[in-house]
């Protein structure tokens, strides 16, 4: 464009052509004074020409060397103002960094930057601590770091790159320690329930140490609620598999207090303080074992499978010491007693010194000694009374020489729980079962099957001992007492409470055999179904005694089916004896004189004697020989099969007479062929006012009483007695005595409604003296108060009334013999007698009727003259 307006000028001008090059060179275009080409840029009137900056280090910006000029030579750069042209890294605008130096060329130095802080680290592991510190741009030297955070410069393990260990260190400086850091690797710890070192694998933890009741990485326990067992325990007699090797292995195992072993049972004693337990796994021991300190002996798998064996060595376990023992869980057996002056003591177990004793799941059986075969328990010098327990105990098969074949207790009270048996033991002369004395007791248990000479099941003596809530039977005396015997040795007592005796047997005394002592039995107590092979089926007594309470029935024996009375003075009171049995004579009750007839008395009170039976006399009671008294008793029920259902009285003329004294007793509802209520032989019974005689049937021979052999009944009332002869009495031979007697309303089917008399052909003459009687309301065909077979009667201030005999003699029937007749009544008007008064029978078979006597009228009758006068 240029050349066009300089090619018009030129025209217009007229001026010559100048070429355009040279025209370019002398033009200013943009008005600045200084032309092209030296006007390096004619567009911009401030730029005339260009400053160039030398650039040594490349980095677009130059330093103070300039060059001027319009074209840009190597080396130079339009832009100056590097303060450092040396370091391409440092030039205006750069930006600008620490390290002391004006990166951006502004005049200022590491302006607007965040100076780092170093850290000295002092144990080179690349983090140094807070407590040493320089701020700068550039380190210090090489022991400083930018890093901080080292909790612990002195050490090069720890760090925040540091590993966390359970050392109790903040390893990698997180504030966190061991279980409180999530980085820490933790150990596995198990539940340790007993505290044996051996932990439970279903219960674990994680922690660097265990917790308060766990253990390390054993977790083997294979019970951990047993302390001893875990895996390399002593193997113990418990029952568990301690060293958890998956078997017990125990056989023959004695441990002391759960821990120690023992090679023998004495050792394991011998180790023993108070309290101590001492346990013993399956096995036969034979051992003769001694025993000084208060503690438990017990089996682990009990009598059946754990024998202790003296092997004849002395007792199989003595006890020495005045202590408390339990043995648990044994067979006790071969002891021959532990030798004490002289004799042998306790063959199974010998307790003569514990206060305490018990035996419990044991079986003492196979030992024998003079006293206590199976066991001797004896109340040590100073202690009171020693007791002893057995607790589903069997005492068997035991034997001693003298006293106790099962069991002897002295001073000792002893209780067996209902599983307790003391059986088949033998004593050669006292105590098969038992052998108790000096004030003892027992409880609880059973005596059965038991033998010896005397108190085949128990013998007690001397002392005030007690036997309670037991069993006694099937028990043999070869002599006395089957069950039991007591000798009292005039002091001793034996109380008897909630127990039965039944079922055993000896010569006398079946159930009981009691000589100078007192038995005492409660209403709950029964000795039953006892024999004797010849006296006192259920009781034998003699010698002072006496038995009081409880039931006696169901006992049989050749003589005093129920009890056997003998020798001197003795009682019964307050017992009811009952169902019992005499194949001859005593069906209840038998009194009689001993061999050296010495007087024998008997008093019988407050007793009912029932529905017993006599295969000959005296089917309640017997008497021979001998002295009773009756004292509010019922005679009730009971059958002869001979004289006397309810009593019979029996002289012997050997010893003394027989005598009964009766007072508030009924005698009624007995039956016999001779005497239905009571039999009088050479005897006398004396009745009081409130005692009575009735109800009792004969078949032949005195419904209410039979006099014979000079007899003597007093007192009393007979009423409503039945019999074929003699409804109310019958009498023969001898000379008899009734007195202040009421015969009143009995029957007899043939003769003498109220008595009858009789001499049999032979015989010594009948006599009957009647003094005070009353003979009323009795009824018969012939002789309705009184028929006289063959005899003599006296009736003295008696009266006569009411009678009846269909057949004749209301009052009277003579048919041979005499009647005197002293300050009578024979009743007038409506008591009169029926339908006579008298009738007398002469020898020539006519018979006199004799109505209406005068009250008091004084008269004899004889057949002999055939009339009275």
């Amino acid at each position: 464009m240029l050349r066009h307006l300089c090619l018009l000028a030129v025209l217009l001008s007229g001026c010559a052509f100048v070429p355009e090059s040279a025209l370019e060179e002398r033009l200013d275009m943009d008005g600045d004074g200084v032309p092209r080409p030296t006007d390096c840029d004619d567009t911009d009137p401030s730029v005339t020409t260009n400053t160039w900056y030398a650039d040594s280090d490349g980095d677009g910006y130059g330093n103070t060397t300039e060059l001027q000029g319009c074209d840009l030579e190597e080396g130079y750069v339009a832009q100056g103002g590097d303060c450092l042209d040396d370091v391409a890294e440092v030039y205006p605008g750069a930006p600008e960094v620490c390290n002391e130096v004006d990166d951006d060329c502004d005049g200022e130095t590491d302006e607007g930057l965040e100076v780092p802080v170093w850290y000295l680290d002092g144990d080179d592991d690349g983090f140094g601590g807070d407590d040493e510190s320089v701020t700068a741009c550039v380190a210090p030297s090489s022991e400083y770091t930018e890093q901080d955070g080292d909790c612990d410069d002195e050490d090069s393990a720890i760090s925040p790159d540091g590993a966390e260990v359970c050392d109790g260190t903040d390893n990698d400086c997180d504030g966190l320690t061991d279980d409180e850091d999530p980085d820490t690797p933790l150990s596995t710890w198990y539940w340790d329930e007993d505290g044996d070192g051996a932990g439970d694998d279903t219960v674990t933890t994680q922690a660097c140490a265990p917790p308060s009741g766990y253990v390390s990485a054993d977790s083997a326990d294979c019970d951990d609620e047993d302390p001893t067992s875990y895996p390399g325990a002593p193997e113990l007699c418990d029952g568990t598999d301690n060293d958890c090797d998956e078997t017990t292995g125990e056989d023959g195992v004695i441990t002391l207090d759960g821990e120690a072993n023992a090679e023998t049972i004495q050792d394991a004693l011998d180790l023993a303080s108070e309290g101590s337990t001492v346990t013993v796994c399956d096995g036969t021991y034979t051992e003769a074992l001694v025993i000084s300190e208060t503690l438990t002996l017990q089996s682990l798998g009990g009598a059946e499978v754990t024998t202790i064996d003296a092997d004849s060595q002395g007792a199989a376990v003595a006890i020495v010491s005045t202590v408390d023992v339990t043995i648990s869980g044994f067979t006790v057996t071969g002891g021959s007693g532990y030798v004490y002056s002289g004799d042998t003591q306790g063959g199974g177990v010998y307790g003569g010194a514990a206060s305490a004793l018990t035996i419990k799941d044991c079986a003492i059986y196979g030992n024998q000694a003079t006293y206590g075969g199976g066991i001797y328990v004896s109340a040590a010098d100073g202690v009171q009374a020693a007791a002893l327990a057995l607790i589903r105990t069997t005492i068997s098969g035991n034997s001693a020489g003298y006293f106790g074949g099962g069991l002897y207790l002295d001073e000792v009270s002893a209780a067996l729980d209902d599983d307790s048996v003391v059986s088949e033991n033998e004593a050669d002369f006292w105590g098969g079962g038992v052998a108790m004395w000096g004030g003892s007791s027992l409880s609880g248990g059973s005596i059965t099957g038991n033998v010896a000479s005397t108190g085949g099941g128990i013998y007690a003596w001397s002392g005030e001992n007690a036997l309670s809530d037991g069993v006694i039977e099937g028990n043999t005396a070869t002599g006395s007492g089957g069950g039991i015997a007591l000798n009292g040795q005039t002091d001793g007592t034996l109380d008897i409470t909630s127990s039965t005796i039944t079922r055993n047997a000896a010569g006398e005394g079946g159930g009981l055999y009691l000589s100078m002592g007192a038995v005492t039995l409660d209403s709950s107590s029964e000795i039953s179904q006892n024999d004797a092979s010849t006296y006192g089926g259920g009781v034998y007594i003699r010698m002072e005694s006496s038995l009081s309470g409880g039931s006696i029935s169901g006992n049989s024996a050749p003589y005093g089916g129920g009890v056997y009375a003998v020798d001197e003075v003795n009682y019964l009171a307050d017992v009811i004896i009952d169902g019992n049995s005499a194949t001859y004579d005593g069906g209840g009750v038998r009194l009689s004189a001993s061999d050296d007839a010495s007087a024998t008395t008997l008093t019988i009170s407050g007793a009912t004697i029932t529905d017993n039976t006599a295969g000959d006399d005296g089917g309640g009671i017997d008497v021979l020989d001998s002295i009773s008294a009756l004292n509010a008793t019922t005679i009730d029920g009971n059958t002869a099969s001979d004289g006397g259902g309810g009593i019979r009285l029996y002289t012997s003329g050997v010893g003394s007479a027989a005598e009964i004294d009766v007072s508030a007793t009924t005698v009624t509802g007995n039956t016999a062929p001779y005497g239905g209520g009571i039999f009088l032989y050479g005897s006398a019974a004396t009745l009081d006012a409130a005692s009575e005689v009735s109800g009792n049937t004969a078949s032949s021979y005195g419904g209410g009483v039979l006099l014979r052999e000079s007899s003597t009944l007093s007192g009393g009332e007979i009423s409503n007695n039945t019999a074929a002869f003699g409804g109310g009495a019958y009498v023969y031979y001898g000379d008899n005595i009734l007195a202040d007697t009421v015969i009143d309303d009995n029957q007899a089917t043939v003769y003498g409604g109220g008595v009858r008399l009789l001499t049999a052909s032979g015989e010594a003459d009948t006599t009957l003296d009647a003094s005070a009687v009353t003979i009323t309301a009795n009824t018969a065909p012939v002789g309705g108060g009184v028929h006289v077979s063959v005899g003599d009667v006296e009736l003295q201030s008696c009266v006569i009334e009411s009678n009846t005999a269909s057949s004749g003699g209301g009052g009277v029937y003579l048919y041979s013999g005499t009647l005197t007749s002293t300050a009578s009544d024979w009743g007038t008007g409506p008591t009169d007698n029926q339908p006579d008064d008298v009738i007398v029978y002469d020898s020539s078979g006519a018979t006199t009727t004799y109505s209406d006597f005068a009250t008091s009228e004084t008269f004899t009758c004889s057949t002999t003259a055939g009339s009275c006068l």
